[in-house]
This record gives C-alpha cells, structure tokens and sequence, in this order.
C-alpha cells in the first residue's frame, strides 16, 4: 500500500491510495526511488474461535474514512488512538 506518487503496470489506484504488489516495487523502494509513504503488508489474518467477538467487545475495530496520513502514521500506538479518534462507527 502506498502514495500515489508511485506507479507502474501492477498498480491498482484507489481513492487516496495505490496498492502494488510486485518485487519492482519493493526494489524501487529499497532504492529509493519508490512512493514517497508506503506500508509493506505481508503475513496471513485468521482468528481462532470467540477472538474477533473479543476484539469487538474491547473496541478494536472501528469504521472510519480514509485518511493517510493515519495509514502511513510509522507509530501503530499514534496509529490506533488517530484511527480511534476518526472512526464514525465502533464496532
């Protein structure tokens, strides 16, 4: 996920963001001559049995508008309370 700055023929554009997913990106960023912001995602999302409930019940999910500047926030902690502070809906 990334700045729009950035583009080549695997990247997809959203609203206020891009999304590649190739090694040229990852190399252009290495490199310095990637997106100015960017967020490298990689890994596997499941929960075991009642842990999403338990998520919801503490307040960790919440709905909001797409901001970047609390996307590309290099500190998850200011992440979260941004994230929090701009939701429209706790889940």
């Amino acid at each position: 996920m990334h700045s729009k700055d950035y583009k080549n023929k695997k990247t997809k554009e959203y609203n206020k963001i891009s999304i590649s997913n190739d090694r040229k990106t990852l190399v252009d960023i290495a490199e310095k001559k990637g997106p100015k912001n960017y967020l490298i995602i990689n890994g596997l999302s499941a929960w075991t049995v009642g842990q999403l409930d338990g998520e919801i019940e503490r307040g960790h999910w919440n709905l909001s508008e797409i901001r970047v500047d609390i996307i590309f926030e290099k500190n998850n902690e200011m992440k979260f309370i941004k994230a929090t502070k701009n939701s429209f809906i706790r889940l």
